[in-house]
């Protein structure tokens, strides 16, 4: 069973998001989370440049527990009771009961940390990261034991680490909610002072438009048009 937690102050999921990012605005520069192991897994999910699902996953995990506290944090999928008599009877007509405590994270993320991250323009992917093959046909239990397969590896097994984590009360999952809002605003920051050094490079100085005429200076949205493509790339 998930791990019982006090009453939470909001639990409407788009209200759990926005406190997040109001907390994590207003606490830039201070983490929210006091284990050193947590944090650096927190950080290495919310920073892995060759996989931007496995943050959109995380968030989505912990927006269900904190919406619905009967939510088990590490069932994200579907899942089935089975009922072993009918099974071995040959009945297929039923599967089995739904897990109560089971979820669709993938709900969860399309529903609301997708428009989220739109509205507040944060640093992952634009669709659900349970697209993913790691995700799209896994409706297992993700115990410490479980293996997500995916690249790069070490992102899955960290991934399966924090909900674990969650799961058996070492951490709130609220404060690692919070300081993954915090994370991602510090890495959009990044990025957005990357770009206006990209952007002072390119732009010929004062003195130097001088020396050539109006028609030879490249237009600002082929240049903006430029840097956007090597700020992507």
């Amino acid at each position: 069973m998930p791990a019982v937690r006090p009453p939470s102050p909001a639990t409407i999921p788009t209200d759990v998001l926005e406190l997040a990012y109001r907390r994590a605005q207003e606490n830039i520069g201070q983490s929210f989370l006091q284990d050193a192991r947590i944090a650096d897994d927190v950080e290495f999910v919310c920073r892995c440049p060759s996989n931007r699902a496995g943050v959109r996953m995380l968030m989505a995990c912990l927006l269900a527990t904190l919406s619905d506290s009967t939510l088990d944090i590490h069932k994200p999928f579907r899942l089935d009771k089975a009922r072993r008599g009918q099974r071995l009877a040959g009945r297929g007509a039923k599967s089995g009961e739904r897990d109560p405590h089971s979820y669709s994270g993938r709900t969860y993320d399309e529903k609301y940390i997708g428009p989220f991250v739109l509205r507040h323009q944060l640093p992952v992917n634009a669709t659900t990261g349970f697209l993913t093959p790691a995700y799209r046909t896994n409706p297992i239990t993700l115990t410490r034991t479980a293996v997500l397969t995916g690249k790069p590896p070490e992102l899955y097994r960290r991934i399966v680490a924090l909900i674990n984590d969650v799961h058996e009360g070492a951490v709130d999952p609220r404060a690692m909610l919070t300081e993954l809002a915090r994370l991602l605003l510090i890495i959009k920051a990044e990025r957005q002072s990357r770009m206006e050094t990209l952007i002072a490079a390119l732009r010929p100085s004062q003195k130097s438009s001088l020396f050539f005429p109006l028609h030879c200076q490249l237009p600002a949205v082929k240049v903006n048009s430029k840097i956007s493509h090597v700020q992507l790339g």
